[in-house]
This record gives C-alpha cells, structure tokens and sequence, in this order.
C-alpha cells in the first residue's frame, strides 16, 4: 500500500540537466526579470521541485520558465505548494503545482501539457538521474540522451 499522505497524481520523473527560472507574481515582481537558472530536481504534469536560494511563501502564484537542453524552453504558471530547508546549505527544495490546463483565464495552455507528456513519455522509469545538488540528494551519473529523436 502507498503512502497515504502521498497527494500526488503524475508521476514524477528526472530530466537530465533540466533548469528553472521563476519570477513571482506580486505588486512589482511580475513585472521583474526571471531569476537565474536553478537545477529542477524532478518534473510531473502537474509540477515540479527545484533547488531554490530564497524562502517562498506557501501559495505564492509565479511564472516557472522550464529549461530542458536542446529543446525549446516553456513558461508554466504555478505556486509555491512546500519549501523545504537544506541542514547544511542555505537552499531550499521547493515544490511548484502547475495551474490547470486549459482556455480559463489564469491558466497553462494545453500546448504545455503536451510538451510535459513528451518529457514523461522520455523520461519516467529510464535508467540515468541528473546531477543534483549534493545537499538533498546523493548525486546520481548522467549520460547524455539524444534529445533530437525525443520530438
């Protein structure tokens, strides 16, 4: 039996090399730059986990910019749904949950979401991780993929 405190739907999956950048919504912060690139833990269609150097309010709605090499990058709304503080560093893992898909206003576009399903199509259950921050995580061996054959 699953952890019964286990809320999530997607799977989750590691995309090699794959970054983050966000820019909050608030007052002036939407209108603001996205901030550096930040290495994305693991990714599902309905969000994401990625190592973060700011604490972030629980509900704090933002713009998520996905990196993946060689493919083009796509901007996902979200929010901050948990932060969690590294002993040792001062990093956060911070998990994202994407807004719903769809036309409604304040939402993904599907386009999105067929973009997630090809990553988790690649991705989910193969045999390499990504080399992530060694203070959450004891640091997996990449290999490199052939992106180009993935779309």
């Amino acid at each position: 039996m699953g952890n019964p405190r286990e809320r999530r739907t997607c799977v989750r999956f590691e995309v090699p090399d794959a970054m983050a950048q966000f820019r909050r919504k608030g007052f002036l912060e939407w209108r603001a730059s996205f901030s550096e690139e930040l290495p994305v833990v693991n990714i599902s269609k309905g969000g994401l986990a990625f190592v973060c150097p700011s604490k972030m309010r629980k509900g704090k709605k933002m713009l998520v910019r996905l990196i993946v090499p060689q493919e083009t990058s796509v901007d996902i709304l979200g929010e901050v749904r948990w932060q969690s503080q590294s002993e040792f560093f001062p990093r956060y893992l911070t998990g994202i949950q994407f807004a719903p898909y769809g036309k409604k206003r304040g939402g993904n576009a599907v386009d999105v979401l067929r973009f997630l399903e090809k990553l988790e199509d690649r991705y989910y259950n193969q045999p390499f991780g990504i080399p992530v921050a060694p203070l959450f995580a004891e640091t997996k061996p990449a290999s490199a993929p052939d992106l180009n054959s993935i779309f």
